[in-house]
């Protein structure tokens, strides 16, 4: 467990700039496959301030698929807690209101026509 930390801690360390960086909000339409997790789910937050929880839950999915991929590539196993990471740090800031509300809106957006909207791209 030690090592599984430590790994996590030093990727962050030297990728601390990754969060100094100010990550937009993103419309779904403009998202591009040249996007990283990292952008991805820190652009969240933003989304989410501007009360763009569409634009919040689309990033949010995308981040994970992208950090998904990731995880196939990277052969070691103690930074693929790097996404569980990223995750924790894209509701960071946010009310627990806010946060509540994210969740509703993802959770409503699973549901009839688009669930079916979301999954046909």
């Amino acid at each position: 467990m030690k090592k599984i930390f430590f790994g996590v801690c030093a990727a962050l360390i030297f990728s601390a700039d990754c969060f100094a960086k100010d990550y937009k909000c993103v419309q779904t339409a403009e998202l591009k496959s040249s996007m990283t997790p990292v952008e991805l789910y820190l652009g969240v937050s933003d989304c989410i301030k501007a009360d763009k929880y569409e634009d919040a839950v689309m990033m949010y999915l995308t981040a994970g698929v992208y950090g998904r991929f990731d995880t196939f590539r990277v052969t070691d196993k103690t930074a693929h807690q790097a996404v569980g990471v990223l995750k924790m740090y894209s509701s960071y800031g946010l009310s627990e209101k806010q946060q509540a509300k994210f969740s509703e809106f993802a959770g409503n957006m699973f549901a009839g026509e688009k669930h079916e909207k979301i999954c046909q791209g």
